[in-house]
């Protein structure tokens, strides 16, 4: 799979994430879909499949920035890409101005339940 696709790839199990930077939202979701569906293809290639209701796309920024955001549609073919201000990646709640807060929480909780 990663000869497949020009961007970073992250992979753990079945767990995968694409990662693109930039500085244009709109660039960044072209660049993702192009890569997103290489990497449908690449798939169906090899028989496997992609799970469109566990894909999920994140721009990452400052608040600030974020806020200045009028759209960021990552797409699959013609089917848009649920965007969440949040992700779950291998255990840790991960949201999209990388402040910590989810991650420290989840810790808090666990060790407060334990």
């Amino acid at each position: 799979m990663p000869m497949s696709v020009k961007c970073k790839l992250l992979l753990y199990a079945d767990d995968s994430a694409l990662i693109i930077s930039g500085s244009d939202p709109k660039v960044i979701a072209e660049n993702l879909s192009k890569e997103l569906e290489s990497c449908r293809q690449w798939l169906i290639d090899n028989k496997l499949s992609l799970h469109l209701g566990k894909t999920e796309a994140i721009i990452f920024g400052s608040k600030r920035k974020l806020s200045k955001i009028k759209s960021f549609e990552v797409k699959r073919g013609g089917v848009v890409i649920n965007n969440v201000n949040k992700v779950k990646y291998l255990g840790l709640q991960i949201d999209n101005t990388l402040a910590g807060e989810n991650i420290v929480m989840s810790i808090v909780k666990r060790l407060i339940l334990d």
